[in-house]
């Protein structure tokens, strides 16, 4: 295979992989599990998945404290330095990588827990499936968790070779593969998370139609299909513009490039998507003592704030687009393009944006007032709340004074001091915004998914010690930001410019960066130790699979010699398919995932990887590569189900004896 030709099998294994996956969500795995749809169920039925909630809880503050962390390495002055001069690699590491970590693993995460919480009681239906819920967990975990690792490991790499004066054009070729497959087998990875979640929400309120008891809520319903479809169509545009062909025209476009990802891009993930899954959280649990009244004015905050994120997320794509190809097929500056599209560029921005920005804030006043006079004022969680809100209203003013076209211009002629402005607007939006309100959600309703609710002075504590370092962080990095884009904007060179911030402005956002660490380090170390009975149980019910997925064999199973068993997993596993001897001897939960991986690892990762740019011959390195991989796994695997199948033997043995 050509690498030129590598952009169209992504194109095609996209599509096929989204065809797929509608094939396995509707036919495959809801399974057994998914009956006909009824007209009422059982308390018992709809809170169902409730026992699978802790792992949610404890993943996600665990990323973000995880994301702190790395916030504060990153912010060392010498590293600052070195990432500041590392070209994209640094913008890998510095941005990329550890905004991922935060709002997927942490925000999504925490987004999803409780939507699977909450979605159920509002529809009064269990959830479509079961099976996809956890699916999602997985594969957002996995693949979030190998995306955050593959980008912090490429803009190491990247970030050596620019600082060695290699152009990132160049050093892109040089990797090759070793860049693009990384990144595109934990992005589809995370895809499917974000897309099994999508479908599981948007079937579940489907299938409640044929729901007939009382259900007060059910107008938020809405809140929670349209935030669903947001995060949906934001993974879609990911998936494409990581695309070889899509990311050059966006890099080549650029500053307009920037409208499509990564502005674009994060106003549908943030806006559409998870601020409206906020909304139908934070109305279910803060009501208006007059109900018509609530319901009127929750109306009011989702015919505002959608229409008006999906005209702004619709109207950067339109600018991103035709200003972009003004840049790149006739040559023309960032400032003659704006010039060219006139009032086309200026009014659909300002309108969406004032009509979105009105949305976010009825949204925020909505949830303040519903706190400073319920009954939720003096609850746990409530101080993570205003701090949200406090932080959204500061970040999404400084947006639209960014959309200014004075204000751009000095931000495009600011070069990455500009980006790292815009960069600290997401970064309030997101740290101290929707991670605060989430977790404030999480505590305000007092849902126990970590096994208990701390009490409201530990959790008001903490969320002191979160607003002083996203506010810390916040100014340290604006007033950073501002003196080296002033002096970038003069003619001034990044590196020459540099001294004027070091280390004072670095030292201010480690220090601000580290204090949010506390706060968020206590939240996972309250989650861990609240979920140990959880964590326990979870943990056998792993080994009793991983024992037999079946439960306890069947007669006929019993009489089949380990040999048989060992022997297909032997022929299978070495031509690069293992897991058959697995799922005949009962435990597909571990045969169905080797099945599955075992194929794409020996005839997909390790040719791409050691073939010399993807030219589809078989080399000399892949025929070893392979000879070994097919050799250890297949030997590993082997001793494994053996090791298992003779101690299941034992077992049966001595019963037949106690009870013979």
């Amino acid at each position: 295979m050509h690498i030129e030709h590598i952009t169209n099998l992504q194109a095609v294994l996209f599509v096929g992989g989204v065809a797929t996956l509608a094939y396995v969500v509707f036919r495959v795995i809801p399974g057994v599990n998914v009956e006909r749809p009824r007209t009422s169920y059982r308390s018992e039925e709809i809170t169902a998945y409730d026992r699978a909630l802790p792992k949610y809880f404890v993943a996600a503050v665990a990323a973000v404290a995880i994301g702190a962390i790395h916030a504060v390495i990153k912010d060392i002055p010498p590293l600052y330095e070195w990432l500041a001069l590392a070209g994209h690699g640094g913008h890998l590491i510095r941005d990329i990588a550890n905004t991922h970590l935060v709002i997927v693993l942490g925000g999504t995460v925490a987004a999803t827990g409780l939507t699977w919480y909450v979605l159920p009681r509002m529809t009064g239906r269990p959830l479509y499936s079961e099976r996809l819920a956890s699916l999602s967990f997985w594969c957002t975990l996995i693949g979030a968790g190998g995306f955050y690792l593959a980008n912090v490991a490429l803009g190491i790499v990247l970030g050596r070779m620019a600082r060695q004066g290699i152009p990132y054009d160049v050093a892109k070729s040089q990797l090759g593969v070793w860049r693009a497959v990384p990144i595109g087998v934990s992005a589809s990875v995370m895809g499917i998370g974000y897309w099994t979640f999508v479908a599981d929400v948007v079937i579940t309120a489907w299938v409640s139609r044929r729901v007939e008891t009382p259900r007060p809520h059910a107008h938020l319903i809405k809140y929670f299909v349209i935030g669903a479809l947001g995060l949906f169509a934001g993974t879609v545009q990911g998936v494409i513009q990581v695309m070889p062909s899509q990311e050059a025209w966006i890099r080549a476009a650029v500053p307009a490039g920037h409208y499509i990802d990564p502005i674009a891009h994060a106003h549908v993930n943030l806006v559409t998507g998870m601020l409206s899954l906020i909304a139908g959280l934070a109305f279910f649990w803060l009501r208006d003592e007059d109900a018509e009244r609530g319901r009127r004015r929750e109306q009011l905050v989702f015919w505002t704030l959608v229409p008006g994120s999906l005209m702004f997320y619709a109207t950067f794509l339109f600018l991103g687009f035709s200003e972009g190809r003004l840049i790149v097929d006739h040559g023309l500056s960032f400032e003659q393009a704006m010039a060219r599209m006139g009032p086309l560029h200026v009014v659909p921005l300002m309108v969406s944006g004032i009509v979105t920005l009105t949305g976010v804030w009825l949204l925020l006043g909505t949830i303040l007032i519903r706190v400073l006079f319920g009954h939720a004022r003096r609850a746990a969680g409530s101080a993570f709340v205003l701090l949200g809100i406090a932080a959204l209203f500061v970040g999404t003013a400084q947006g639209l004074i960014q959309l200014l076209p004075p204000v751009k211009l000095w931000l495009e002629a600011a070069g990455q001091p500009g980006d790292a402005i815009a960069n600290a607007h997401a970064q309030l939006n997101i740290l101290g915004g929707v991670l605060s309100l989430l977790v404030g959600l999480l505590f305000l309703g007092g849902v126990g998914f970590a096994g208990r609710v701390p009490r409201p002075e530990v959790t008001r504590r903490i969320a002191g010690f979160a607003a002083v370092g996203a506010g810390t962080y916040y100014l340290s990095a604006m007033a950073t930001a501002v003196v080296l884009g002033r002096s970038v904007a003069s003619g001034r060179p990044l590196g020459r410019s540099l001294g004027l911030a070091l280390p004072w402005g670095p030292l201010g956002m480690a220090l601000g960066a580290a204090l949010y660490a506390v706060a968020f380090v206590r939240l996972s170390g309250f989650g861990w130790s609240a979920t140990t009975a959880y964590r326990k149980a979870g943990w056998a019910e792993f080994l009793r699979r991983l024992a037999a997925d079946e439960g306890s064999s069947p007669r006929w199973r019993q009489r089949i010699p380990v040999v048989y068993y060992l022997a297909a997993e032997l022929l299978s596993g070495s031509v690069g398919f293992p897991g058959l001897g697995w799922i005949l001897s009962g435990r597909s939960t571990v045969g169905l995932p080797m099945a599955l991986g075992g194929p794409f690892l020996a005839w997909a990762m390790i040719p791409l990887v050691t073939s010399p740019r993807g030219a589809g011959t078989l080399s000399h390195h892949t025929i070893v590569a392979d000879a070994l991989y097919l050799s250890i796994s297949t030997l590993t695997s082997l001793l494994v189900l053996w090791w298992i199948e003779a101690r299941e033997q034992r077992i049966r043995r001595l019963e037949a004896r106690l009870t013979g």
